[in-house]
């Protein structure tokens, strides 16, 4: 559950969702492009000398980016590589996106983990619906978490043959010169982790393209480089964590941000109750159930926008009090706002030192 909501050239605001957007007229430097992306969608505000619109080309690069990593195209390479009980062939986007994933879920103890999908499924959160009509059987959960983990699959260089372990840094040649190993019942996801190297990758595009002032938006995923139209920095609204009512979604805080990526992941819209008793979409790779933490959203701001990602979805993962702490030893690495309750249910709220100072605070 994404909760960024681009606000640009302080004038004009897109929710992450796609709907309820409110334009006014654009600096005429500036061009602005949408549409649909991964389940979700996309917007786009750039400066560009040459006057070019790059809506071709941003399709283009979606949906081969889908063809890789969408689970729900039924011949993706990750949908081939799901339903293969051999080793899986790679692109260089899977290869990117794996091993940004090795990373952090080394980085977060395990807390990151995109071999988490048949928990997903099994609690109604993915492609299928196993059990949402049925009593939660723990014996289920049970089975499927054999299932379940990194250290079942690992990346292998057909031309060392060698297996590869996760390295602080690596030179990777080309995708094909690589494959996956896996145990025939592991299935990957990498939806907490793309909509972010979507970002990036669409950033890259107008980098090469000589573009010094954009913000890319995907699912509310979040880069900015440069300035908006006024000649001033880009912000960000994050959502307050309330379910959405009548009168739209409330802002927690704008965020003013200069060359960075920001992304959000949170628990309070996306949900299914069951007996009574709700359960969240961020399911544990540990447990194999849903967490029951006291966080609400994570918000995470890197140079990078996969990055982000990532890490907003193993803090919410790991809870407020570990995520905390791993902001606090990571300073120089990335920024944070942490939103929580309380025991009485009051929101709380905690924010890394650095970012304090690009912070607008809504708490109304």
């Amino acid at each position: 559950m994404k909760g960024l909501i681009p606000i640009i050239l302080c004038t004009l605001l897109i929710c992450s969702c796609g709907e309820n957007v409110q334009r006014q007229k654009l600096d005429s430097s500036y061009q602005m492009i949408e549409g649909l992306a991964q389940g979700t969608s996309y917007h786009i505000t750039y400066n560009d000398t040459l006057n070019r619109n790059f809506q071709l080309q941003v399709d283009s690069i979606i949906k081969v980016i889908d063809l890789s990593m969408s689970t729900y195209i039924e011949n993706s390479l990750i949908s081939k590589c799901n339903t293969s009980l051999t080793n899986c062939e790679l692109d260089e986007h899977m290869l990117c996106v794996f091993w940004k994933s090795y990373e952090v879920h080394y980085l977060t103890n395990g807390d990151f983990d995109p071999t988490v999908k048949p928990l997903i499924d099994f609690w109604g959160f993915g492609t299928s619906e196993i059990t949402t009509q049925d009593a939660i059987d723990s014996s289920i959960v049970d089975s499927l978490l054999q299932y379940v983990g990194m250290d079942k699959i690992k990346l292998f260089d057909k031309e060392t043959e060698e297996v590869i372990e996760y390295l602080s840094a690596r030179e990777f040649g080309d995708a094909e010169n690589y494959e996956l190993i896996k145990d025939g019942q592991i299935q990957l996801d990498f939806n907490a982790i793309a909509q972010g190297y979507t970002v990036d990758v669409i950033c890259e595009f107008l980098q090469n393209k000589e573009v010094e002032n954009y913000l890319v938006e995907v699912g509310g995923e979040v880069r900015v480089k440069g300035k908006n139209g006024k000649g001033n920095p880009w912000k960000v609204g994050i959502d307050k964590p309330v379910e959405e009512s009548r009168g739209g979604r409330p802002l927690q805080a704008v965020l003013t941000l200069d060359d960075k990526s920001i992304a959000t992941s949170g628990n309070y819209r996306k949900y299914r109750i069951k007996d009574g008793v709700k359960y969240s979409h961020t399911i544990s790779a540990k447990t194999g159930y849903p967490v029951t933490h006291k966080i609400l959203s994570a918000t995470v701001v890197t140079d990078d926008c996969m990055t982000a990602d990532a890490f907003a979805t193993a803090f919410m993962v790991m809870g407020h009090e570990k995520a905390i702490a791993y902001l606090k030893t990571h300073p120089s690495e990335m920024e944070g706002y942490l939103i929580y309750s309380d025991e009485n249910g009051n929101l709380l709220s905690y924010i890394t030192p650095s970012l304090e100072n690009k912070i607008e605070e809504k708490l109304d």
